[in-house]
C-alpha cells in the first residue's frame, strides 16, 4: 500500500488503510482509463460497494474487546500467539469508522450492514443520491432491469431487482 500523503501520526493500521483504498482508487481510475480507451465507457454501468461496514472496536462484543486489552497488558504488542494477534489486531486496530452508526464488520447493527455504494453509467443514469436498500442478493435482479432484461430474472431467486428504487430514489417493498 501506497503511505505516501500520510503523515507517521496517523495511529496504527489507520494509515495502513488509507494507502490500501489509496491504492484502490488508483486501481479503479486505471480500469476506467481502460474502458475509455476501448471506447466502451459510455456503455458500462459500473457499480461499486462493500459487502459490510469496517473493522471497528464497536463491531465486537464488549466482552472480546475487554479480552483482549487484558491480554495485551499481560503480554505486550504484539501477542505471543498469531491468531490471538491477529484478533487483537481486528479488535483493537480495525482501521475503520462507521459513526454515525451502530457497530461494524460481523454484526446486524447498521454500522455493520448499511454501506455506501456507487453506480456510473454516462448517459443512462443521472448523479444525484439515494437511500435506497439494496442487499447483495438484489445485485443480479437488479442489474438484469438496468438493461433492459427484466423477463429474464429467474423466479426464484431471494433478491428483487431494486433498479427503480435506485433511480428514482424510491422506498422499494421489503
Amino acid at each position: 500500500a501506497s503511505l505516501d500523503g500520510y503523515p507517521e501520526t496517523i495511529e496504527g493500521r489507520r494509515r495502513i488503510h488509507a494507502g490500501m483504498v489509496s491504492e484502490l482508487d488508483r486501481a479503479v481510475g486505471r480500469i476506467l482509463k481502460a474502458l475509455s480507451q476501448e471506447g466502451i465507457r459510455d456503455n458500462t454501468l459500473i457499480w461499486f460497494f462493500s459487502d459490510n461496514g469496517g473493522l471497528n472496536a464497536s463491531a465486537y462484543p464488549e466482552g472480546l474487546v475487554t479480552l483482549m486489552e487484558t491480554l495485551v497488558n499481560w503480554f505486550g504488542e504484539p501477542l505471543p500467539i498469531a491468531f490471538l494477534e491477529f484478533v487483537r489486531g481486528n479488535v483493537q486496530e480495525g482501521a475503520s469508522d462507521n459513526g454515525p452508526l451502530r457497530g461494524g464488520k460481523g454484526d446486524v447493527y447498521e454500522g455493520g450492514i448499511r454501506v455506501p455504494s456507487l453506480l456510473a453509467w454516462p448517459g443512462e443514469i443521472s448523479s444525484g443520491q439515494s437511500n435506497a436498500f439494496v442487499t447483495a442478493e438484489d445485485v443480479l435482479p437488479t442489474l438484469l432491469q438496468a438493461v433492459g432484461l427484466s423477463g429474464r430474472i429467474p423466479a426464484d431467486l431471494n433478491g428483487r431487482s431494486r433498479w427503480r428504487a435506485i433511480v428514482n430514489d424510491e422506498q422499494a417493498a421489503p
